[in-house]
């Protein structure tokens, strides 16, 4: 992971939507932020895209790289037991959340923000306000096939409601 700062701060009265996601993606995969595209860069005044048109974009772009972007949202009691498949656990991922501003997205290590793209570095305050949630996003290898058994035992270490996943 290679820190990239935020290049765009959002600034809604003016119709700016900030790249903090951008930036936190380019991070993970340590590439300059105008490399990736600004998913969540369009005019929400005007049309609201469809469901998951921002993750059929990222993904589309991610093909290229054999990669694919995964969200797992996560109610505040809800803990990911990052040691429960190997206590030699090393990941890094996106993590949205409430910020002090707006709706914001840092870079996590194992659950614990380790990057705020944002100038400022106030981090998350607190879950998403419109949902409660905060929303975990892992960029993965594309796979072919997952196993019910393999999606079976990753149910089993969850001490929760199994989270909602979201692949597009």
């Amino acid at each position: 992971m290679k820190p990239v700062d935020m290049t765009v701060t959002h600034d809604p009265e003016n119709g700016v939507r900030g790249d903090c996601f951008r930036c936190c993606i380019a991070s993970l995969l340590e590439l300059p932020a105008q490399a990736v595209p600004h998913v969540m860069d369009y005019d929400w005044t005007v049309s609201e895209p469809g469901p998951g048109q921002w993750f059929k974009t990222l993904n589309d772009w991610l093909q290229q790289f054999d990669l694919t972007y995964l969200e797992f949202e996560f109610k505040p009691e809800q803990q990911w037991n990052w040691k429960a498949f190997d206590t030699s656990f090393n990941c890094y991922h996106t993590l949205s959340g409430q910020s002090p501003r707006a709706p914001h997205t840092v870079v996590a290590h194992n659950g614990e923000m380790v990057h705020d793209p944002h100038p400022n570095r106030a981090g998350l305050i607190g879950p998403n306000t419109d949902t409660g949630l905060y929303n975990y996003g892992f960029i993965i290898a594309q796979c072919k096939r997952v196993s019910k058994l393999t999606l079976l035992a990753v149910q089993r270490e969850w001490t929760g409601p199994f989270p909602k996943i979201t692949i597009v």
